[in-house]
């Protein structure tokens, strides 16, 4: 995810202006609007608010099937409708991109691109968070929905660039990459900035395609050879080293503390480390969580938490993944018996969890 995300950084200079009245918590808001939009997510475990605004009509309905007269998949889109094979659309392929671009929730993703900042906690989960689960039961967002959203504003830039609005369609394209820098920046998640390195890849596409359409050669080549030097400078870098980057427990800890770090990257690092650290050293898994820990702990809180919203998703991912030690009697004796040896499974930095769910075999 890092790597996708610096390959795509000489694209957040094509960002919208942000308007300074939308807040981080009404940002948050719509996107869990636009990401819902004529879907019903699986989340059993109750950690979804309802959206704000319900929009039952998808994206697509038809776009996939024989019927799309456009002949091109939206996954392709980013490409096609920018190259010459745009020339060959005709009236009712054009009809049927117009038609999906009035979408009636579409709006609501032009006014997200203009946050300054994303509150994704407060638009997205409820509070409080469910009971008795950890964060391994949250559900992560609606990719495919994501990338339709994409889809249709790339045909949004495409039909006002076939009207003349050329300065309109990169501001189209500029919204997308908005969004995306937005995801990146400001989630909480590793997939949501997975997701934002995607629109990203999406926009900046259709962008370099939509500068040689219009002309602008020199801009669409610096575009492309920004990105092209960014990935090469990222395979030198990591060449040798394999698929992972070596790592440890301790360097993700620093990690988390480390403000130049993504913010999901951060997040997710957390909660890794308070879900297996606790079990790496027999003084630990004993004795439980020393001062430095929770001195640690303090640091992070103080450093990661931005938002209201937060508070309680850090006390979670304080529990690790997995949350809380169960106590139906559903897990055995024997792992009940240890975990109660092994320390208090709902203290927090405590080795329990982990332990009960291994010997239950979890």
């Amino acid at each position: 995810v890092a790597e996708r995300m610096a390959r795509y950084e000489p694209l957040r200079r094509y960002r919208v202006a942000p308007d300074p009245t939308l807040t981080a918590q009404e940002a948050g808001e719509i996107l869990h609007v636009v990401a819902r939009v004529g879907t019903e997510p699986r989340d059993p475990a109750g950690w979804l608010r309802p959206p704000a605004r319900i929009y039952d009509q998808p994206w697509f309905d038809d776009a996939r099937s024989p019927d799309n007269p456009t002949g091109i998949s939206p996954q392709a889109w980013h490409t096609a409708l920018f190259s010459d094979t745009a020339d060959t659309l005709g009236p009712e392929a054009i009809a049927f991109l117009e038609e999906r671009v009035a979408h009636p929730a579409a709006a609501e993703f032009r006014r997200l691109a203009r946050a300054a900042a994303l509150d994704v906690t407060s638009g997205r989960l409820r509070s409080p968070l469910p009971a008795g689960s950890g964060l391994i039961s949250q559900p992560y967002p609606n990719m495919s929905g994501l990338r339709a959203l994409a889809a249709l504003q790339v045909a949004h830039a495409f039909l006002l660039s076939r009207d003349g609005r050329s300065d309109e369609a990169r501001v189209a394209l500029e919204e997308l990459l908005s969004v995306a820098f937005l995801l990146m920046d400001e989630s909480t998640t590793l997939l949501d900035q997975y997701a934002g390195s995607s629109l990203a890849a999406i926009g900046g596409t259709a962008l370099e395609g939509l500068l040689r359409r219009e002309g602008q050669i020199a801009e669409a080549e610096r575009l492309a050879w920004a990105m092209e030097s960014t990935t090469g400078a990222l395979e030198r870098v990591n060449s040798g080293r394999g698929w992972v980057a070596p790592a440890s427990v301790g360097r993700l800890a620093e990690g988390v503390l480390d403000s130049s770090t993504p913010q999901g990257f951060r997040w997710e690092a957390f909660t890794f480390v308070n879900t297996v650290a606790p079990c790496l050293s027999l003084r630990r898994v004993l004795f439980g969580p020393g001062e430095a820990h929770f001195e640690w702990e303090s640091s992070v809180r103080a450093s990661l938490v931005r938002y209201p919203s937060e508070v309680e998703f850090f006390e979670r991912a304080r529990d690790g993944y997995l949350g809380g030690v169960a106590g139906d009697g559903s897990i055995g004796l024997l792992p009940r018996g240890l975990t109660s040896v092994l320390g208090r499974g709902t203290e927090p930095g405590s080795c329990a969890r982990l332990t009960q769910l291994a010997l239950a075999g979890g």
